[in-house]
């Protein structure tokens, strides 16, 4: 066996071990339900992504060196806009600066793996090249990716359940509870998840003397979206004013409703496009395959591929 076809397997059997522990997802007999609040947990980074969470070790050590702060400068434009992305997504003890090292860490893996993979199979040197590029690529947008998608899905769930959320809240108000009482009975109520974990964390900021105004702010900072920030805004400014709280909830309800269903307007009317590269890749592909085989046996069974190929 050439040393190039051990090379190749070998990088194919590692590069799959490595994928299966990065995004393999871990059983709640594993890891346990993700906590109220992650700075309580003794190791709140096994609730990262797996991309960051199978280095993360490695990640903080790497985080105070001079390589880290070259590669993400804490202040700028794009360390913030990541800063934001990893408090919507609730990825602490995640910081930019080990986002900036997970890039690095993944870029230069799968920049090796793909030369490797390019050189096992005889490539020339530009292809060499190529391919060395595309895979430190893909390795630098990983970390990224998977913080864009926490945050994202996050705020995909926030959205989704408000509505039920500001329902079950007025309900509770109309039956004579106050604002505070109706949010605590919601959390009782909410079955877990983001949101009622979120309302969780803003009763305890209420108790701790915040106002009540104030932890909605701060709540809908920690979302980061423009449609919780609005409802938070006008409740707040309700419960400011003394203005009747249960019509802006209804209020509110209404308008989420019209947002939620937006979105899945908008999910709808990009699904024809993304359909167009899985079509044009494996589908299209096939039936040409069916329509253009048969006839291709046809003529040689018949001996006119034979002909031709003789005149």
């Amino acid at each position: 066996m050439k040393v190039q076809e051990i090379i190749l397997y070998v990088s194919i059997l590692g590069l799959c071990v490595a994928l299966a522990q990065v995004f393999m997802r871990r059983g709640e007999e594993d890891v346990g339900p993700v906590p109220k609040d992650l700075e309580l947990d003794e190791n709140p980074w096994r609730f990262l992504p797996g991309v960051f969470r199978s280095i993360y070790p490695l990640l903080k050590a790497m985080e105070t060196s001079s390589l880290a702060t070259t590669l993400m400068p804490p202040g700028n434009t794009r360390s913030s806009a990541i800063a934001q992305r990893i408090v919507v997504g609730n990825l602490y003890p995640l910081t930019p600066q080990q986002v900036a090292c997970a890039q690095l860490l993944y870029g230069v893996v799968l920049a090796v793996v793909a030369l490797l993979f390019a050189w096992a199979l005889n490539a020339a040197a530009n292809w060499v090249l190529v391919a060395g590029m595309v895979g430190f690529f893909m390795g630098w947008v990983l970390p990224s990716t998977a913080v864009e998608k926490a945050a994202d899905n996050r705020q995909t769930e926030m959205v989704r359940n408000l509505p039920f959320a500001i329902d079950l809240i007025g309900a509770a108000m109309r039956s004579g509870s106050s604002f505070g009482d109706a949010i605590r009975f919601y959390v009782l109520q909410g079955g877990g998840g983001v949101l009622p974990d979120e309302f969780a964390r803003l009763m305890k900021q209420v108790q701790l003397g915040v106002s009540h105004p104030a932890a909605l702010e701060e709540m809908a900072r920690r979302s980061g979206s423009k449609d919780f920030m609005g409802f938070a805004n006008a409740v707040a400014h309700s419960l400011e004013t003394g203005a009747a709280l249960v019509e802006t909830l209804e209020i509110q309800g209404a308008e989420m409703r019209r947002v939620r269903f937006n979105i899945a307007e908008r999910k709808a009317a990009r699904a024809p496009s993304l359909m167009i590269l899985p079509v044009a890749l494996f589908i299209m592909p096939a039936v040409f395959i069916m329509i253009i085989v048969p006839v291709y046996l046809r003529v040689q069974a018949t001996g006119m591929g034979s002909m031709m190929g003789g005149q």
